[in-house]
């Protein structure tokens, strides 16, 4: 397994006080104020070792490091650095403080590919020759990530596709008025049109495509967050007994309390029963596996005719998709679950196939994925879900385990 976390040393190559050196060289020559005496020590470093030429090479490569600042405005390098600082222990070690101007040209490396430190630099090297680590693409044909995106089908069957749409009141339906705010559908309860006694609920369904995510405030006030390639069904008006939805896809709710109406989402055979509560759900039908993972507060779930298991937060219950057996409990890192909402991909030993999997639902327009050699080695990585493709790639390409072209939106992987 080839872990490449953006900063994940290995101390039997380097020693951490030796890391944050060269990382401080770096910065240095980066601002112009390095010494003649820090130059030559950076200089002696660099020629030491392929790897640690091949290094300062891609830093010093202009076009990539120029496309990833421009990707930067949306991160927070800050709250980045201290959260590597966490996953690896190193909150005590001698480590120089990241300030944001002063580093952000390092930030923007890393996403270039520039520093991928677990594969690249401090991992230990197979001893066959290193292809040329650079994903092969006409730039005209570089896959941009994607963004909110998602369409609304309205009870009367009209469609709205959300990111044409002007702010404001989209339509009133019985029982609610329904908002675009910015990137956000609000539905505002009791605004819209009087519900009709003994009609039937209308019902309206919010779906994202690939490269899509979209959150709507439903008229409840519960709020959910989709994910790529995904849509939810809910009515204009949470009438009777409970509130139930349906999902496909992902989703990530934050439920709003309501002692006398439980919360149930429908996802394939499975229900998912709260009062109030934070969890994630994932249902993708080329996937075998319906999968819940609790937040914050307590569900249950279960097919109807199963006696329903009961999440408390951290674990993740994972059932088959086609009849709800099976019902498998363990704890999760809640992180991982959570790193698409917030804005990355986590990939926790992968096979390559699951990584390609979730690139193809974000990146618009992969026509194809072909192995032309079976690729064996698991991946783990935290990459910003905002880089385009060949960016993203270019990082998976430091283990030098496999390599990218891109022609003809079909992506070729080789070893």
């Amino acid at each position: 397994m080839y872990i490449i976390n953006h900063y994940r040393i290995n101390n039997n190559i380097m020693q951490e006080t030796a890391v944050n050196r060269i990382v401080a060289l770096l910065a240095s020559q980066q601002k112009g104020t390095i010494t003649v005496e820090d130059q030559q020590e950076l200089d002696s470093w660099a020629t030491a070792s392929e790897a640690n030429k091949r290094f300062m090479i891609r830093c010093g490569n202009k076009e990539l490091a120029a496309e990833a600042l421009n990707q930067l405005d949306n991160i927070d390098e800050d709250s980045a650095w201290q959260r590597f600082l966490e996953k690896n222990d190193l909150a005590a070690a001698p480590v120089v403080t990241m300030r944001r101007k002063p580093w952000r040209w390092l930030v923007a490396a890393v996403l270039a590919g520039a520093i991928a430190v677990g594969a690249f630099m401090f991992w230990p090297r197979n001893n066959k020759p290193a292809k040329e680590p650079a994903v092969l693409v006409n730039k005209t044909e570089d896959v941009q990530p994607g963004g909110n995106k998602a369409t609304l089908t309205l009870g009367d069957g009209r469609t709205i596709t959300l990111n044409d749409a002007r702010d404001g009141v989209l339509n009133k339906e019985e029982g609610a008025a329904v908002n675009k705010e910015g990137d956000a559908l609000v539905y505002d309860a009791g605004k819209g049109n009087a519900p009709k006694e003994k009609g039937p609920l209308l019902y309206h369904v919010l779906t994202t495509p690939i490269g899509g995510t979209y959150y709507v405030s439903l008229p409840d006030k519960s709020k959910v967050w989709l994910n790529a390639d995904s849509r939810i069904k809910y009515p204009t008006v949470f009438s009777g007994r409970e509130r139930r939805v349906e999902v496909l896809g992902e989703a990530y709710f934050e439920v709003a309390k309501d002692l006398s109406k439980p919360f149930v989402v429908k996802t394939g055979e499975l229900d998912v029963e709260v009062l109030g509560t934070h969890f994630n759900v994932r249902n993708y039908s080329d996937e075998s596996a319906v999968k819940t993972t609790l937040i914050e507060g307590k569900v249950q779930v279960g097919a109807s005719d199963k006696d329903p298991v009961v999440l408390t937060p951290g674990e993740q219950a994972s059932m088959d998709a086609a009849s709800g057996r099976g019902a498998r409990v363990a704890a999760v890192d809640v992180e991982a679950v959570m790193a698409w909402k917030n804005g990355y991909f986590e990939f926790r030993a992968a096979t390559l196939s699951e990584v390609m999997k979730e690139i193809r639902r974000w990146y618009v327009g992969i026509k194809e994925i072909v192995f032309e050699e079976p690729v064996n080695d698991k991946f783990t990585a935290t990459i910003p879900r905002n880089v385009n493709l060949r960016t993203l790639l270019l990082v998976l390409e430091e283990t030098e385990r496999v390599h990218f072209e891109i022609e003809d939106n079909k992506i070729i992987i080789s070893r």
